[in-house]
């Protein structure tokens, strides 16, 4: 162990120990600006397991992600954070967490995080289906879930880039706004529809999903809008 006073540390050392301060520096402004963000849009629990419930005003529950607003090297912007609506978030951020919509924003983190998607550029003309394999662990009920061709099992979805009322397009973060980018479950018609590709697909999506207040939107009743 090298001792704390930085004259008696060698050289490769203080430079390790100093990138490691500030780049956790860094995460700790993040999270502020997010802490502050999402106060103001509701009423928020702290962040922890990478994710955090608000309740909005209207009573509508959401639960958010963080930490893709840190930047660093590969992303040095002030990036973004998803959430999603759902009147099943309620109680606390550890009770929405086993609401089943949230396993699909948790299924989108680690395919976000795969794939290294930037959603503000992916959902910029508007909504992107993204699905994956149900989880034994998986109880999305059946008219949101669909046969996989392949034969993986059952397919549920989300869908990306979707806004909602209460909620702004984003807030202040490290370098300037990061985005906040809505996801809501996806029907099984609605997935199909967008997979076939074109511009138009996406803004007829968008246009529809509009038309929903906040309380539809977070329905886990929601019917296709295609």
């Amino acid at each position: 162990m090298f001792p704390r006073d930085r004259e008696f540390q060698p050289d490769w050392y203080a430079e390790m120990l100093d990138k490691f301060l500030a780049d956790a520096q860094v995460k700790v402004d993040a999270r502020r600006l997010r802490d502050e963000g999402w106060a103001l849009v509701g009423q928020a629990t702290p962040e922890s397991y990478g994710s955090r419930l608000v309740v909005l005003p209207s009573g509508v529950g959401v639960m958010s992600t963080g930490g893709f607003s840190v930047p660093d090297a590969k992303h040095p912007g002030p990036g973004f954070e998803m959430f999603m609506p759902s009147v099943l978030f309620a109680g606390d951020a550890e009770s929405s967490r086993h609401a089943w919509p949230f396993n699909g924003l948790n299924q989108l983190v680690r395919h976000t995080d795969e794939k290294d998607i930037d959603w503000t550029v992916e959902a910029a003309s508007g909504p992107v289906a993204v699905t994956y394999v149900a989880s034994y662990s998986n109880d999305a009920p059946d008219d949101w879930r669909a046969d996989d061709p392949v034969g993986r099992g059952d397919l549920c979805g989300v869908l990306v880039g979707v806004p909602c009322p209460g909620i702004p397009n984003g807030f202040p973060g490290l370098g300037g706004m990061t985005a906040l980018i809505g996801v809501i479950p996806a029907r099984p018609a609605e997935w199909e529809f967008l997979q076939q590709g074109g511009a138009d697909r996406r803004t007829l999506v968008a246009q529809h999903l509009a038309r929903l207040g906040a309380n539809e939107l977070a329905s886990p009743t929601r019917p296709s809008v295609i």
